[in-house]
């Protein structure tokens, strides 16, 4: 958890929107966009971060791309918010208002 804070840190994200929808990217693959430094500098700090957090070195590779929407990949779990989610009430909450008589007066 402290690995992927950090990398949320530098700007690097673990899910990525497709059609209005939000996916997770599969372990270990990150994706920033307009990330304000260089690929090499960018490598050099996660590194660091890796060392920091986890106590050992990682397996980088870092490239750049025009448009995420160009990116394919197969397989990724839909993860997009519910409006419960949204106003940060449980959809169990939810069901138990429901679920219960309307109050008098």
């Amino acid at each position: 958890d402290a690995f992927h804070a950090a990398m949320e840190n530098l700007g690097l994200l673990r899910t990525i929107i497709r059609d209005g929808k939000m996916f997770r990217l599969p372990s270990g693959l990150y994706l920033g966009i307009n990330v304000p430094t260089s690929l090499n500098a960018l490598k050099v700090m996660i590194s660091l971060d890796a060392m920091r957090t986890t106590g050992r070195g990682c397996e980088i590779a870092v490239w750049h791309v025009d448009d995420p929407a160009n990116i394919s990949i197969l397989g990724l779990a839909d993860v997009t918010p519910s409006f419960f989610d949204e106003l940060g009430v449980g959809l169990g909450a939810v069901l138990g208002l429901m679920s219960t008589a309307p109050p008098r007066g």
